[in-house]
């Protein structure tokens, strides 16, 4: 409430165009069960918010049910792949981070039946070849965890972030 006082300005879009205003993008990863509240907090103050989503984790004791994030959706957020099973991709055979990768946004899609776009990998270390895998499935950009400010759509495969590590929502 306070970031919105001040004027701040909240998007759920990467990569951010330069030409568009200068914007804060909440990204929120693993898709455990505490993500609904989060998400109708921010749907409550229009803020959107970007969620990356362990899709073969849905539903298991703790994290989010697939029918959430359709809700998740509908207030306004933005569904991101976080892959499968929130495995590193460099512990990876090629299969296998073809199933984080591709099967995880596919599985997503059939969720929520709108396009899954942006991908986070799991601990935000990828694997050489990301980017032409990425591409390939249909996604526009991959967020890291790097730490820097996103500067614009040259850094769409390697997106920078700003880590907050942990604030209750009560606060």
């Amino acid at each position: 409430d306070e970031l919105t006082e001040a004027g701040v300005r909240f998007s759920s879009q990467l990569p951010v165009s330069l030409e568009a205003p200068a914007s804060v993008v909440l990204t929120f990863d693993d898709g455990t069960a505490d993500h609904r509240r989060v998400a109708e907090e921010l749907g409550s103050r229009a803020i959107p918010a970007v969620f990356f989503v362990s899709a073969g984790l849905l539903g298991a004791d703790g994290y989010l049910r697939a029918p959430e994030l359709s809700e998740m959706v509908s207030l306004g957020h933005v569904i991101g792949s976080h892959g499968m099973n929130h495995r590193r991709l460099d512990r990876l055979l090629d299969p296998q981070v073809e199933e984080e990768t591709r099967l995880s946004k596919e599985l997503l899609e059939r969720q929520i039946e709108v396009p899954v776009t942006l991908y986070a990998p799991a601990g935000g270390i990828g694997v050489a070849g990301l980017r032409l895998r990425l591409e390939s499935a249909g996604y526009t950009a991959s967020r890291s965890m790097r730490w820097g400010i996103h500067l614009g759509p040259d850094e769409r495969w390697s997106v920078p972030i700003v880590p907050v590590p942990h604030v209750p929502v009560d606060r």
